[in-house]
């Protein structure tokens, strides 16, 4: 099964470009990311199928990155006190467990970020 897109998470000037572009919205949503990251580059100029090109070049920049310890964030003045004493808390926990429990409350608080964000546009 392919993934498509929520138009509405959808940066405004990707959609506004692919809208120039003569796509319907309707169009977008049934795009996958990978064919609307192509229409994008495509109309900003860029001949072929650079979006592949350019998304694996990313994610390969991104795979090279190096994300920083737990003692280095804990170490960070500007990290808040709870998510301190969150790392603190899991490192004392079996480190798979800990992990599925934080992709779970991370995805949960993401859900409720961006509806409290629509709710507040309204």
């Amino acid at each position: 099964m392919q993934q498509t897109l929520d138009v509405l998470k959808v940066h405004p000037r990707v959609m506004r470009d692919l809208r120039k572009r003569g796509l319907s919205e309707d169009e977008i949503a049934e795009m996958t990311p990978e064919q609307a990251f192509n229409a994008f580059c495509q109309y900003n100029g860029f001949a072929g199928n650079w979006g592949q090109t350019l998304a694996s070049i990313l994610d390969s920049l991104r795979a090279s990155a190096v994300a920083p310890s737990i003692a280095d964030v804990i170490a960070e003045p500007s990290v808040s006190d709870w998510t301190k004493r969150t790392l603190r808390s899991a490192l004392l926990r079996d480190p798979v467990d800990a992990a599925a429990d934080a992709a779970l409350v991370s995805s949960l608080l993401t859900a409720h970020m961006e509806q409290k964000l629509r709710i507040d546009r309204v």
